[in-house]
């Protein structure tokens, strides 16, 4: 019976002792792998009155196709 005690008492030592390990092991992944920052919240850079080039060209092919002024595309 105190054999039992004894080893249960043993492996929830060692039970404790893992628990605290992955612990560790998580919050040093978090810190490293930097779960915590995200550049999706980051603002958009200012945009100029009549929007960013890109997007300028894209209007501009699109009411090209739209107008069916294939060649000018």
């Amino acid at each position: 019976m105190w054999g039992f005690v004894v080893f249960a008492g043993h492996e929830y030592r060692r039970a404790g002792r893992t628990l605290l390990r992955l612990a560790v092991l998580v919050l040093l992944a978090w810190l490293i792998l930097g779960v915590g920052h995200s550049d999706a919240a980051s603002p958009l850079p200012p945009q100029r009155a009549e929007g960013w080039p890109e997007e300028v060209a894209f209007r501009e092919a699109v009411e090209l196709w739209a107008d069916e002024r294939f060649e000018a595309l």
